[in-house]
């Protein structure tokens, strides 16, 4: 039998910053850095979040992220680091490794997170990074609707594809609204 839950979220402005499931419990805080969209820096999740499934313990954990600001690593409050996850160039979830190195499987992490890729939001239900104005396949690289913004002259490419993800260079430009980079 598919179980079924409800999630609500309160936002400051782009940012998630509370979570709470149907019985508006609080599962889970999210601390967000304020100097560039998507730096989620912390969480703390209640012990409705551990019943819900948001953690397997409650308690604070960090974020640690790479050049993109993708998550690839979580830590404990004692800085004990708990996973480290390892993406594809365009943001396909390749591994998730303990701190041994070792492969775990999603069902044993000790956060399952929305966060990851570039700091967006992935829903394991679809597949798919949400990316504010439209979504985000990993698999193939391209977001599922157009642009909406018409693009521009100088960058001849967001004129021909209104669904490239980050002009097909995402080592070194990310697209943190799902418009223009």
């Amino acid at each position: 039998m598919l179980k079924t839950f409800t999630r609500r979220y309160v936002y400051d402005g782009d940012e998630i910053i509370l979570e709470y499931n149907e019985n508006n419990e609080l599962l889970a805080h999210y601390t967000h850095s304020g100097l560039r969209t998507d730096d989620v820096l912390a969480v703390d999740v209640t012990t409705q979040g551990v019943n819900a499934g948001v953690a397997q313990s409650s308690g604070s954990f960090q974020y640690l992220k790479d050049h993109q600001g993708s998550i690839t690593d979580i830590t404990d409050n004692s800085c004990n680091k708990l996973t480290h996850d390892v993406y594809s160039a365009f943001g396909v979830i390749t591994g998730i490794q303990d701190a041994s190195a070792q492969e775990i499987p999603i069902t044993s992490v000790p956060l399952r997170t929305s966060y990851s890729y570039t700091g967006r939001e992935y829903d394991s239900e679809s597949g798919y990074y949400y990316y504010r104005a439209r979504y985000y396949d990993a698999q193939t690289g391209r977001f599922l609707q157009k642009d909406p913004e018409p693009g521009t002259l100088h960058i001849l490419s967001t004129l021909l594809n209104g669904y490239v993800y980050a002009l097909n260079n995402p080592m070194t430009l990310v697209d943190p609204t799902g418009k223009i980079i």
